[in-house]
């Protein structure tokens, strides 16, 4: 039979145990393990980052005490993400020079109050649907941020269909963005 030697770790001796008669290949054993989570953790990182979405994310302060907020789906890359919200940001400033862009940048994860503004859920503040995301519009009197989406709204009302922004008035419903793949 296979015999057992055991040092008591009750006297301060290290605890050993070793069978003997019996020989475990540790050795080749642990680095495969090893190698076995390298790849699964090699393989999950591949799956996050390929499946990231960048969304592009404006803030614009224009005359009249007016905060508009701008969120587009997410993009694929970076660098797509980079490039609306600068076009976005021009965009604004060619026709308003005196705005101020408060923020400009590509969100990689969306915070709970972003996934509600891209949405159905209706909003405190007016809104409008851009044809990729939506705008919100924010001033200390309600009246003149709703005037201000509205304006959006006539600007674009003799653009095609698709590219013509829809206002909503605060509590109002929405409809959902329509799915579309990333660019």
């Amino acid at each position: 039979m296979f015999r057992t030697n055991h040092q008591s770790p009750i006297n301060g001796s290290s605890h050993e145990s070793r069978i003997t008669g019996l020989k475990a290949p540790r050795t080749t054993f642990l680095p495969l393990v090893f190698i076995g989570i390298g790849a699964l953790v090699s393989l999950g990182a591949i799956v996050v980052f390929k499946n990231t979405l960048y969304y592009p994310y404006v803030e614009m302060s224009v005359p009249g005490g007016i905060d508009i907020t701008f969120l587009f789906n997410g993009r694929k890359d970076k660098t797509s993400c980079e490039t609306l919200v600068a076009n976005v940001t021009n965009s604004m400033l060619a026709v308003c020079p005196t705005c101020q862009a408060k923020a400009k940048k590509c969100l990689d994860t969306l915070e709970p109050q972003h996934r509600k503004l891209l949405s159905a859920e209706p909003l405190d503040i007016p809104s409008a649907r851009l044809p990729d995301g939506v705008a919100t519009y924010y001033a200390s009197n309600p009246e003149i941020a709703i005037a201000a989406c509205r304006e959006s709204e006539r600007l674009t009302s003799s653009r095609v269909e698709a590219s013509r922004i829809i206002c909503y008035p605060p509590k109002a419903a929405r409809p959902a963005l329509l799915p579309r793949d990333p660019p």
